[in-house]
């Protein structure tokens, strides 16, 4: 136990997952809990042994909810990038499902 080290790559991605710094998930005991308004990946990932991908089922009234959030939140709006990415679907998906949102945020 403990004598393999992880690969930075997915430090980082842990990190961004959990958005924590690599210092503090280095060095703290314990996390706190991060109380970000959204997730940074979806629940419902399914990856297919058939073609190596990562298929996200869409949840559209889970993913409705989040972005009406977004474009509620008090803080500095972010670029739809930056939710889409947060809410771990393409940009284009949600445009597709949710012009009028996408385009108020």
């Amino acid at each position: 136990m403990g004598k393999v080290l992880p690969e930075l790559n997915v430090i980082l991605k842990i990190c961004f997952t959990l958005q924590v710094s690599v210092l503090d998930f280095l060095t703290q005991e314990t996390l706190k809990e991060n109380s970000s308004q959204f997730p940074t990946t979806p629940q419902n990932q399914v990856r297919d042994s058939s073609t190596k991908k990562l298929e996200v089922k869409f949840d559209s009234d889970r993913t409705k909810q989040l972005l009406e959030n977004a474009l509620q939140a008090n803080e500095q709006p972010l670029p739809m990038t930056a939710v889409a990415k947060r809410l771990g679907y393409p940009k284009r998906v949600l445009y597709r499902h949710f012009p009028e949102l996408c385009r108020a945020i």
